[in-house]
């Protein structure tokens, strides 16, 4: 015999949030897209780092050159 408890815990759950299947092809369109996004932004980032350790070096080297 099952657990009544069991029974109408899952009864209230599939009530409460009105679950409905998602296709696995838009599951896979939704991964893809955070996954560009992600890439996006790693490669912003990355660019920043850059151009930030670029102006850094080149001032430095202004500063020591000059002085």
């Amino acid at each position: 015999m099952s657990d009544l408890f069991d029974t109408f815990h899952t009864l209230v759950l599939v009530e409460e949030l009105d679950l409905t299947l998602v296709p696995a092809a838009e599951i896979r369109l939704r991964g893809d897209r955070m996954r560009r996004r992600r890439i996006a932004l790693q490669a912003l980032v990355a660019a920043s780092v850059v151009a930030v350790v670029a102006w850094g070096t080149l001032i430095g080297g202004w500063s020591h050159g000059r002085g």
